[in-house]
């Protein structure tokens, strides 16, 4: 990694062409900052650079940084969420994908951080409101086979402490902590929750224990918010580029098919693809390399992962900072992965053994 100072900015503002030219290995004279992206959990700057020899470097690349705001930030440190974000970039191989890494660094003592990215512009985001096409839903399922290929049951992945977080202390503290944060969603949403999908969070409370640890199937980096919205799309082109690791972790691979499948889809075309887009994934998972997993375990792994976005959304809306279109994003995530749970009848799961992890 370059030699950087300061190693870690507090804002974007801090970014100069000095600074940029450590980082970049070129001369850069000028740069042009602003805002880009709508993430709740850090911020995000395209910074577009000039340098005294044109073409030394990428015309443009992507800053992110620690959230200004102090309610994202705790709730970061709590997560680990920048500490794993980092990690990912430092000490995982490069993974397909996932846009180029120029430079990365975390304070420990204050836990901000600073990545240099790749801009991967033209991109558009995804949108989790509006939800995708099957078409466009296969090709990210096809993209989150390879990236689960790539690090499945690997000792050299599992031997992370950050990523394999597996310690029962923690495990204990994210069930107390969920426990903690689903009457205050429950609360805030009132209005926008249906009276079956409240009684299932109601219900699904004092089971948290056995979702927390109780998978014991094949393991890999998992995203752990595997959604449109943290996925860059080129036009014409229905692969996506995926970004926002601040939740991977080593786990369940159906945890992310779950997740996206109950998610980035509406009801009615989940309902009516969900068996095929299942295929879709196994079928790529088989020819990345992967043995030993069959399509109906992964069918089965999925039932009790459906509760992993009903929990993400309770959790996630309540921890980081308010907005408009934030809680309407997550007002709708957590209808459909509510109503996911309700129609693979996951809850039948709860009292045994196979109930699987939120993570």
């Amino acid at each position: 990694m370059a030699v950087v100072e300061p190693a870690v900015l507090s804002g974007p503002e801090e970014i100069s062409p000095a600074w940029l030219s450590a980082v970049l290995g070129s001369r850069v004279t000028d740069i042009s900052v602003v805002p880009v992206g709508t993430g709740q959990m850090a911020d995000t700057v395209r910074v577009a650079v000039t340098y005294e020899r044109p073409g030394s470097g990428p015309e443009s690349v992507v800053a992110k940084l620690a959230s200004a705001d102090e309610r994202s930030r705790s709730a970061s440190a709590v997560a680990r969420a920048y500490e794993i974000e980092v990690s990912v970039y430092t000490e995982l191989p490069p993974l397909p994908g996932v846009p180029r890494c120029y430079y990365a660094a975390r304070d420990v003592n204050t836990d901000r951080f600073t990545l240099i990215l790749e801009d991967m512009a033209p991109c558009v985001a995804g949108d989790d409101i509006a939800g995708t096409d099957i078409a466009t839903a296969t090709a990210c399922l096809e993209q989150l086979a390879a990236l689960h290929a790539a690090g499945w049951e690997d000792p050299a992945f599992a031997a992370h402490e950050w990523l394999n977080r597996q310690d029962p202390g923690q495990r204990e503290a994210m069930v107390g902590l969920l426990a903690m944060l689903a009457p205050s969603f429950l609360e805030r949403f009132a209005a926008r929750i249906a009276p079956e999908h409240r009684a299932l969070v109601e219900r699904l409370l004092p089971h948290l224990g056995a979702m927390v640890g109780g998978y014991d199937g094949p393991r890999t980096l998992t995203h752990g918010d595997y959604r449109l919205d943290n996925m860059l799309f080129r036009e014409g082109v229905r692969t996506p580029a995926v970004v926002d690791w601040q939740t991977a972790v080593w786990g369940s691979p159906a945890q992310d098919v779950a997740y996206f499948v109950g998610g980035s889809l509406t009801t009615e075309n989940r309902r009516a693809h969900e068996e095929e887009l299942l295929d879709a994934y196994h079928a790529a998972l088989v020819g990345a390399g992967v043995q030993g997993y069959s399509r109906e375990q992964l069918g089965a792994d999925v039932r009790p992962a459906s509760f992993g976005g009903v929990v993400m959304m309770f959790a996630s809306a309540i921890l980081v900072v308010q907005t408009e279109r934030g809680d309407a994003m997550f007002a709708e995530m957590f209808r459909r992965h509510a109503q996911h749970a309700l129609d693979v009848d996951a809850e039948a799961l709860l009292a045994g053994p196979a109930a699987a992890p939120p993570g």
